[in-house]
């Protein structure tokens, strides 16, 4: 752009007078072009990294990936952050490189100095070297043929491993493929190559680029496009272009220092350094996937955007005050004058009457209605005619919207409403309040908001008035300063205020986004469209969104250069939503700027370009990868040990004009879905402690926080356990500590065998040897009532109890070798030694013994168990007693237990202990049988107890014992 200034500056330096200065300073104003049309430039340097400014070639790949060929630093790859060389890793660097291609497979093809070499991504793979010269131009073509030019213009083919000379004539300086035809061109003309090289005309041919739409040439005579239904035309005629480059439906070509962009339905556009071009020797062009135009200079790499967003301009600037869309074309208004955009896309003026500021533009019924100082005021296309609005013939008109099969018109004393009816002052009808009406906005639902001065909002919805409806739905917005305003819904609104930054207000309540995250800019319009609130403030354009991580939150976003927002600051309530794209009223034109442009690019590329280690072997990291992944050149199927347990993932988000805005969220999954992190802009993933395991990390893109890249970005690693968490280690410390356990337990649970068979042995001696001690007990009482007998010369009372006698000692001996007999073996020693006792007190009591039917053979006792207690009842008991005694024995089977009951009606233990015992006999009965019992719980592990009860007369008096034993009921 032209810096006035320094021309004033010159001339005052040159000696000028100052009055003449001036004069010449406005006569040169008046002369010297103004600044022309501006597009969105951007540079990279080496001061962004570019390794080297001599580049030859660009290719963008199938996976996202930009490819750079250069003198110097080799084959470059891009990821729109770094520049990572890539000839380098051969075992004879390739430094320097002309051109690059990509095949159907995704191969990398590039020609050096040396000959032409083939890169899947992992490996390079070279053909023949070329002695002659260095290969300037590649064609991979189907089937798996490469074809190359070099800078002799000699013309190879690659066939599988070979390669070879294509006979000719030589001298070509272009390649390309059209309709699976090859063509050459060069000094002598245009030629197809088929089964031979055959010559289509003589004009020489400088350059030549071809896609599915169209083939293009560079000739002496101009830009040549040829269609594959046989039609052509000829452009910029008498222009030597030296580059070209096809985008969709556009050609760009470039003369070395001017580009020229073709439109393939329009017009064609030249771009210069007054429409940003940066000053350079530009030697080739090209469009990359996302049709972002490319330009290779001397100096550093150029960018243009896609060219849709466009700042519309008049000779000189003006400020745009309104803005529309009528019949297809762009409208802008300024004081005193209304403009539309030309074929130049320039604002050329419209033959118009002196209607003063113009305040708002609207179309209605097929006509353009402009809302001014001096009234309304009707466009046709051709001619104006002015409306008389009531009894005022100049109102002041503030505000337009055709809505509703009418025009609303917003004045300065209320609301006026133009249809097929005629001219209505709502104001009057529906008794409205006095007041002017600046802004007017209809919600998507509908509903039409108008906004008063000093009356705050009233609503039109469905026929029906609401007064006041920002009272009437606590928006609570009296004491706010609103600068613009648009119908969010039916029952809210988006608000710009002076001092409490933007606000939506409704029934749902209130959200604000302060002045900071607006930059302190003052927005002057707003406009609705689908998800999206475009404000316009003294700062340019804010793309306002909802924020898909927090509800009732919303993302700001201001459109800057590269987005294709050059117009600087936006001009009060000039901003439209329109079929072609946003149309926004600035102080330097009408900016134009494309919905396609503005929204998220469809195809995202995400790449995974490094993996780090800290804290160990960082450089030495593919020793833990079984390969390289192809082209990125990241490890694949990293296995890394458990002490490399703290990673970092580096991504990148391909766009090369919006990378800088690129959001990113990742998650680390093990075998559960992990949660997505929001990144923001950062493109590093960082990851501590990593626990012994198998992980996939995961990641995704996004320009507007809403819509992410799909498929996802998916890359899989593992951690090492350490040895001591290792299968083998750990089974060989549990089957080395089992058999440890093993001898120990086994050893011990020998030593334990021994001495509980020792333990039993003993406690079997111990209860023979108490068994033996009742023996003798019972044979001194039979012996003594035998010596009785026989001293009272009574022999066959001796001899009975003799044999009595008799059979009680063979029965206790058979029953001394074992711990348990059967209940009935118990018996009969209980019967024989009672009828002993019998005997020998002269029959001084009777007994009973009763046996449960349900025991059987099976049911057995240890022996002698009940004996001392029957001879207790016998001795302490009955004998004392005066008169006859009687003793009943039971034996009760209750489930699992057998109960053995000994009841006698004699004197009772406390009469017993009262007459003593005699001081020659000690009795040992019950003490022995006490110790039996502690030595059958030891070694039977049987719950018995012994219980005596003291039997008492109704009285009070003494009337016998009852002893209860209960033992569980052992089989043999």
């Amino acid at each position: 752009m032209w810096d006035y200034s320094i021309i004033f500056d010159f001339l005052l330096a040159m000696k000028i007078q100052k009055k003449q200065a001036t004069f010449w300073f406005c006569f040169l104003l008046w002369t010297i072009p103004v600044c022309a049309q501006q597009y969105p430039f951007q540079t990279i340097g080496l001061a962004d990294g570019l390794p080297s400014t001599n580049l030859t070639d660009l290719l963008q790949d199938q996976r996202g990936y930009y490819w750079l060929a250069s003198e110097g630093a080799g084959l470059l790859r891009y990821d729109g952050y770094t520049f990572v060389p890539v000839s380098n890793n051969m075992p004879v660097p390739f430094l320097f490189i002309y051109s690059l291609a990509e095949d159907e497979q995704g191969n990398i093809w590039f020609g050096s100095e040396k000959g032409l070499v083939q890169f899947n991504g992992l490996r390079f793979k070279e053909f023949s070297p070329l002695t002659e010269s260095p290969i300037a131009c590649l064609l991979p073509m189907a089937e798996g043929i490469v074809w190359a030019l070099t800078r002799k213009g000699t013309l190879l083919k690659v066939e599988g491993d070979s390669l070879r000379v294509v006979p000719g004539p030589g001298n070509f300086t272009a390649l390309a493929g059209f309709k699976d035809t090859v063509y050459v061109g060069g000094q002598t003309g245009l030629y197809r190559v088929d089964t031979q090289t055959v010559q289509l005309d003589s004009i020489p041919v400088m350059a030549m680029r071809a896609n599915e739409q169209m083939l293009a040439l560079a000739r002496e005579n101009g830009l040549e496009i040829k269609f594959p239904d046989g039609t052509g035309r000829t452009l910029l005629r008498n222009k030597r272009m030296t580059a070209l480059s096809l985008g969709q439906n556009k050609v760009a070509a470039t003369d070395g220092s001017s580009w020229f962009l073709h439109q393939v339905n329009g017009n064609t556009t030249e771009l210069t350094s007054e429409h940003l071009l940066p000053d350079q020797k530009y030697g080739s062009l090209y469009f990359d996937k996302l049709d972002v135009l490319w330009g290779l200079g001397n100096e550093n790499l150029t960018q243009l955007g896609q060219f849709a967003s466009v700042l519309h301009q008049s000779d000189p600037p003006i400020a745009v005050s309104a803005v529309v869309e009528y019949r297809g074309t762009q409208m802008a208004a300024s004081p005193n004058q209304l403009w539309k955009v030309n074929a130049d896309q320039a604002l050329e003026p419209v033959t118009s009457p002196d209607f003063g500021t113009v305040q708002a533009l609207s179309v209605y019924k097929d006509a353009l209605y402009l809302g001014t100082e001096r009234g309304l005021y009707r466009y046709n296309g051709q001619s104006f005619s002015k409306l008389r609005l009531g009894t005022q013939p100049s109102e002041f008109i503030f505000s337009l919207l055709a809505a509703n099969e009418a025009l609303w018109i917003g004045t300065g004393s209320g609301l006026l409403k133009l249809s097929e009816n005629g001219l209505s002052d709502e104001q009057k009808k529906h008794n409205l309040p006095a007041s002017t009406v600046f802004g007017i906005s209809q919600s998507p639902e509908g509903a039409i908001w108008f906004a008063t001065y000093f009356n705050g909002f009233y609503r039109y919805k469905d026929g029906e008035w609401l007064l006041r409806a920002d009272r009437a739905f606590n928006l609570g917005i009296d004491s706010l300063q609103v600068n613009a305003f648009a119908a969010a819904t039916d029952e809210s609104l988006w608000l710009s205020t002076a001092n409490e930054g933007l606000i939506r207000a409704g029934e749902e309540g209130k959200v604000q986004i302060s002045g900071s995250r607006l930059d302190f800019a003052e927005i002057t319009s707003l406009q609705l469209s689908d998800n999206y609130l475009w404000a316009g403030s003294n700062k340019g354009l804010f793309k306002i969104y909802p924020d898909p991580q927090h509800s009732r939150a919303f993302l700001v976003n201001l459109l800057q250069k590269n987005e294709g927002f050059t117009g600087g600051a936006c001009t009060n309530n000039a901003l439209y939503i329109g079929t072609s794209g946003i149309l926004a009223g600035t102080e330097k034109g009408l900016q134009q700027l494309s919905y396609e442009d503005l929204s998220p690019p469809k195809k995202l590329m995400l790449a995974l370009t490094e993996i780090e280690l800290f804290y160990g072997d960082v450089q030495g990291i593919a020793q833990y990868a079984k390969d390289t992944l192809p082209f990125s050149q990241v490890p694949f199927q990293l296995d890394l040990p458990y002490n490399l347990n703290f990673v970092s993932l580096a991504l990148a988000g391909i766009h090369p004009l919006l990378n800088e805005e690129v959001t990113y969220r990742y998650r680390l999954r093990t075998q559960e879905e992990g949660e997505w992190t929001n990144a923001g802009m950062r493109r590093e993933a960082v990851f501590s402690n990593l626990k012994p395991g198998s992980y996939t990390f995961e990641a995704q893109m996004s320009f507007d926080g809403i819509t992410w890249s799909n498929p996802l970005l998916s890359y899989s690693f593992s951690i090492q356990s350490p040895y001591y968490q290792t299968w083998w280690f750990i089974s060989f410390i549990v089957l080395s500590a089992a058999a440890l356990v093993y001898v120990f337990v086994n050893e011990r649970a020998k030593r334990l065998n021994q001495k509980l068979i020792l333990e039993n042995q003993l406690i079997n001696m111990e209860r023979k040897a108490l068994r033996l001690q009742m023996n003798p007990h019972f044979i001194f009482n039979a012996l003594d009532s035998i010596s009785s007998f026989i001293f009272k010369q009574d022999p066959k009372m001796a001899v009975r109890y003799l044999n009595n006698f008799a059979k009680l000692m063979r029965l206790t001996l058979e029953s001394s070798m074992e711990h348990l007999h059967p209940v009935e073996t118990e018996v009969s020693i209980l019967k024989n030694y009672l009828e002993l006792e019998q005997l020998r007190f002269k029959n001084k009591f009777t007994y009973g013994i009763e046996v449960d039917e349900e025991i059987d053979y099976d049911v057995y006792i240890p022996p002698m168990l009940i004996q001392p207690h029957v001879e207790n009842a016998i001795l302490h008991g009955i004998k004392p007693k005066e008169g006859n005694g009687r003793i009943d024995i039971r034996f009760i089977l209750e489930g699992e237990f057998l109960i053995c009951e000994i009841e006698d009606d004699g004197i009772g233990r406390k009469a017993a202990k009262e007459l003593g015992a005699r001081k020659d006999h000690r009795s040992m009965a019950t003490r022995i049988n006490k110790d039996r019992i502690r030595l059958l719980k030891e070694t039977l592990n049987d719950d018995i107890s012994i219980e005596i009860i003291d039997k008492f007369e109704p009285g009070g008096g003494a009337n016998g014992t009852k002893v209860i034993i209960q033992l569980f009921a052992e089989s043999p």
